[in-house]
């Protein structure tokens, strides 16, 4: 059999990157181009190698095994074993999703055969199947993400939430305002409402004026605060179109019965008075369940 080296890899240099993209989709993360690049030209090296040189340890699972953490390791940059894990999960679903949608694919064109006995025959997976597979994959992906969303016991109208920032910790009980869709003009990241003497120990006291009142934000010096100040348009019922001052947190952890939710560097809006009758002292949305 002719191999044509150029078109085997590029053939597979393409379809590592869809995966890696579709990958970083689902991971919320913004990939960047060349570390893709390089992450699909390794996996595309590889596959020429299983053909040139012919040793059986090429062919072995733990080779896979690590080729794939390797891929994924040049392919995207994190921070935490936890971000790894996660990115790594989301790598294989992939993979295997898209392979499965081929297989189902090829096997109602005929590309496929399984006999009698068992055995499978692959003629030829053609070009027009791989992008068929990659759509079905794509789109029972979006699917199964919309579920897992509403998965959540939405029906419940309180959390407990922990708020991390530095050292402190602060826990909360959070009332869920199913209408709210407040986010970051830019980031696209869920906004939590909190009562601000709930997180008064988080902040100087300077710095904690200037954040329950919104407004005098010359005055923060420090580069950790300011860093951390982000600007939210917020329009209400009760108020006109008004911009918020809110702080970015190292993380929340929203308590469910069945998981938690753990999202990273959501922003704070520190409030007066959040509940009239005391029943909770921070406001979320349902946004902040998203995957």
């Amino acid at each position: 059999m002719v191999i044509y080296v150029d078109e085997l890899f590029l053939e597979n240099f393409i379809m590592n990157y869809i995966i890696l993209y579709i990958t970083a989709y689902f991971s919320k993360i913004k990939p960047k181009w060349y570390r893709l690049s390089l992450a699909s030209a390794l996996g595309a090296i590889y596959v020429i190698l299983t053909y040139i040189v012919n040793i059986s340890i090429y062919n072995s699972l733990i080779s896979k095994a690590i080729l794939s953490i390797l891929i994924v390791i040049v392919g995207f940059n994190f921070k935490r074993t936890v971000e790894f894990l996660k990115i790594i999960c989301i790598f294989y679903l992939t993979t295997f999703a898209i392979g499965g949608a081929g297989f189902c694919i090829g096997y109602f064109s005929d590309a496929v055969t399984i006999t009698e006995t068992g055995m499978i025959y692959v003629k030829e997976i053609s070009l027009k199947i791989v992008i068929i597979s990659i759509l079905i994959t794509f789109i029972m992906a979006k699917v199964v993400v919309m579920i897992l969303k509403n998965r959540t016991n939405l029906s419940a109208e309180y959390f407990d939430i922990d708020i991390f920032l530095e050292d402190k910790k602060a826990k909360l009980s959070a009332f869920l305002d199913t209408g709210n869709t407040i986010h970051e003009p830019f980031s696209k990241r869920s906004v939590v409402f909190a009562e601000g003497e709930e997180l008064r120990d988080f902040f100087p006291k300077e710095i904690y004026e200037v954040l329950i009142k919104g407004e005098d934000m010359e005055k923060i010096k420090e580069d950790f605060w300011k860093s951390r100040i982000v600007l939210i348009p917020v329009s209400t019922i009760n108020e006109s179109y008004q911009i918020k001052c809110g702080i970015r947190t190292d993380k929340i952890v929203v308590h469910d019965k069945e998981c938690n939710f753990e999202k990273e560097r959501i922003a704070v809006v520190l409030c007066n008075n959040i509940s009239k009758d005391g029943s909770y002292s921070a406001i979320i949305g349902k946004s902040i369940f998203e995957m």
